[in-house]
C-alpha cells in the first residue's frame, strides 16, 4: 500500500489530537513527532489509514476566502 504523504506533512489523527509532522514512512507505518500540551517533543508511528494531512496554509486562506465570500451574499 502507497500512501499520499511525505516526509515533513502535517498530519492529524482521524480522529482528532495534536497537529503532528511525519518523519518517517516505512511502507503502512507512518512516524510522526509533535509537541505535547507542554512543549514536551513526543514520536509515535501510526498506520498510514488513521491520519489525515493537515490543510496547508494557502488551503486554509482560500476556505476562508470562500466562507467570506458565501456570508457576503
Amino acid at each position: 500500500m502507497t500512501t499520499s504523504f511525505a516526509i515533513g506533512d502535517e498530519v492529524f489523527l482521524k480522529s482528532g489530537g495534536e497537529k503532528m509532522t511525519i518523519e518517517k514512512i516505512d511502507e503502512t507505518d507512518v512516524s510522526c513527532v509533535w509537541f505535547d500540551k507542554n512543549k514536551k517533543v513526543e514520536r509515535n508511528t501510526f498506520h498510514a489509514a488513521t491520519l489525515k494531512k493537515a490543510p496547508t496554509p494557502e488551503e486554509r486562506a482560500a476556505g476562508m476566502a470562500a466562507i467570506s465570500r458565501s456570508l457576503a451574499r
